[in-house]
């Protein structure tokens, strides 16, 4: 058998414990499923990010024309998405994760159109 140390009560000691959590940030969203009587593409986007610096949601899609509009509702914003076809939707200051719902609306579309999310860090 085994004996156990015992410390006195007035010896003294201490530790410290450090860790390195790396940057992980993350962007999706569901399958949008298109409402037939208004045209609308709905879903829910997740976002994730421990970043303390805080980032922003962009939005890669094709140069819009002239008479092209897309919009994007989400978190309680609308953004209409600009011609160039890099589109800043969401700044958020810090870390986050949530599901919001998301909401893509378009009007006199030349062609199809594809939206990328992505996350930024600031």
């Amino acid at each position: 058998m085994g004996t156990s140390a015992h410390a006195k009560t007035s010896d003294l000691g201490g530790f410290s414990v450090s860790a390195v959590v790396p940057e992980h940030c993350d962007i999706a969203s569901d399958a949008l499923s298109i409402d037939p009587a208004s045209g609308e593409a709905r879903g829910t986007l997740t976002e994730f990010c421990n970043s303390s610096r805080g980032y922003h949601i962009l939005a890669s899609h094709r140069s819009l024309a002239a008479n092209e509009k897309v919009e994007i509702d989400f978190n309680g914003q609308s953004v209409l998405l600009s011609a160039s076809g890099q589109s800043p939707i969401a700044f958020r200051s810090g870390p986050r994760m949530s599901r919001e719902p998301i909401a893509v609306r378009s009007e006199n579309l030349n062609s199809d159109m594809s939206i990328s999310l992505s996350l930024a860090l600031y």
